[in-house]
C-alpha cells in the first residue's frame, strides 16, 4: 500500500530519480503501473504538452515554461468543469488539460518536499522531530528519523529540541 505521493522518488540536485534498489525500483512500476493502465490518456497529456509548448513557446524545443504556469489548481478545476468536450480554442479534450494541470500540481508538490517521503517498514526504531520555522517559530511539519538520520531541512526551518 502506498504511502504518499513521492514514495520512492530521491532528490538528485534538483532532480527526481528512481531509487538504486531493485525491490524499490519495482514498486514503482511505471509502465506496467502508469503507461500499461493508461496509454491512451497519457499520450493526450502528451499532447497538452506539445499543443501548450507551441502556442506559449512557439519554435522552441519542448520545455515546461513555469512562469507560464502558476495556477494549476484553478486551471485544472476549469478544465474539470468542461469535461467530456473539446476545447474550441485548440481541440484538446478539457479532460486532457485537466489531467496535465494535474500532473503539473502533484509535481510541484513532490519538489517542494524537502526530502521525498519514504517507507517506515519498523516504526518503533523512528523518533518523531518537530521541525519549526526559525523566523516565525511557527511549527511547520514533523518528521520521523531514526537516531543518526539526517534531516534535510528547508531554507529558515530548524528542528525543536
Amino acid at each position: 500500500m502506498g504511502t504518499g505521493y513521492g514514495r520512492g522518488l530521491r532528490d538528485q540536485g534538483g532532480s527526481m530519480s528512481l531509487p538504486t534498489e531493485a525491490k524499490a525500483r519495482k514498486e514503482i512500476p511505471l509502465a506496467t503501473g502508469c503507461l500499461d493502465y493508461f496509454p491512451a490518456a497519457l499520450a493526450a497529456v502528451a499532447n497538452v504538452s506539445f499543443v501548450g509548448n507551441e502556442q506559449h513557446n512557439p519554435g522552441t524545443p519542448l520545455h515546461w515554461d513555469r512562469s507560464k504556469s502558476g495556477d494549476e489548481a484553478d486551471a485544472m478545476l476549469r478544465h474539470f468543469s468542461q469535461r467530456g468536450t473539446i476545447d474550441p480554442k485548440n481541440g484538446l479534450r478539457h479532460s486532457a488539460q485537466m489531467a496535465w494541470r494535474a500532473l503539473a500540481l502533484l509535481q510541484k508538490e513532490i519538489e517542494a518536499e524537502a526530502t521525498p517521503p519514504v517507507v517506515i517498514k519498523n516504526p518503533s526504531e523512528y523518533n518523531v522531530r518537530t521541525i519549526r520555522n526559525s523566523k516565525t517559530g511557527e511549527i511547520s511539519r514533523t518528521v520521523m528519523a531514526r537516531p543518526g538520520d539526517v534531516i534535510m531541512l528547508k531554507k529558515d526551518e530548524a528542528i525543536l529540541d
